[in-house]
């Protein structure tokens, strides 16, 4: 049998001009994402992770740690079926049209709009996402230059296989993605719904570790949303 790991990568730049970064604590959560790895003598065969900038940067972290601890790590390779679902494009292009059809979604919206505390604004962007990830998950609306939950589904299978297939007997592959890819791991290993596969990639925390074992033709879930290496509630975070 053989292991592939997949990381949510740490905590990025949530509400702010450039999502796309990691914060102080997204850091710190891949820093000790490593130390904990390098503590277990976990040996790598393979380290992926998405185009994205906080997906590279929690993959590069942790590389940084085996480099400190003088243990090989081998080279980082890209691989952009593991990027996120194209959330942000969607709600940039097709949030009016949602609200039109969708009047709980326009109040989630509302309130969104007037929340000032941080972590209302939180609470209610959350609402307001999930409604509108639904429509596109149901395919309300005709979209513009946005994937549809059908073709993403299939390019971060195509990830798994990518992954998985070269692999020999035993080998520790580290795959450094989202949360909605790794609910879709879930969906490919369980068979789970579209809709529950969507509520387990909202569940995933930053920097958590969702395990799968592999053979030729076989595809297991070992465990899912795992954060050992966050000893401290305080570190704890989904965005």
């Amino acid at each position: 049998m053989s292991l592939l790991v997949l990381v949510r990568h740490g905590q990025a730049s949530f509400l702010t001009d450039n999502y796309d970064r990691l914060s102080e604590l997204g850091q710190k959560q891949a820093r000790l994402l490593g130390e904990f790895w390098c503590d277990q003598s976990l040996k790598l065969d393979a380290i992926y992770a998405g185009e994205l900038k906080r997906q590279i940067d929690s993959a590069e972290i942790v590389r940084e740690v085996y480099a400190e601890r003088g243990l090989p790590c081998p080279p980082l390779q890209r691989l952009p079926e593991l990027n996120e679902y194209q959330a942000e494009e969607f709600l940039y292009n097709h949030l009016h049209e949602l609200r039109e059809i969708d009047p709980a979604l326009d109040l989630e919206y509302q309130a969104f709009k007037e929340a000032t505390e941080k972590q209302d604004r939180y609470r209610t962007y959350q609402r307001m996402f999930e409604t509108a990830m639904r429509h596109w998950l149901g395919g309300a609306i005709q979209m513009e230059r946005v994937e549809s939950w059908k073709d993403f589904v299939a390019r971060v299978e195509s990830a798994i296989g990518q992954m998985t297939n070269p692999a020999g007997s035993g080998s520790h592959i580290a795959a450094f993605t989202s949360g909605g890819p790794i609910g879709v791991g879930m969906q490919y290993a369980l068979n789970t719904t579209a809709e529950t596969t969507l509520q387990l990639s909202w569940m995933v925390r930053n920097a958590s570790l969702t395990t799968f074992l592999f053979t030729q033709g076989k595809f297991t879930l070992s465990s899912f949303n795992e954060i050992p290496h966050l000893q401290d509630r305080a570190l704890w975070s989904y965005r």
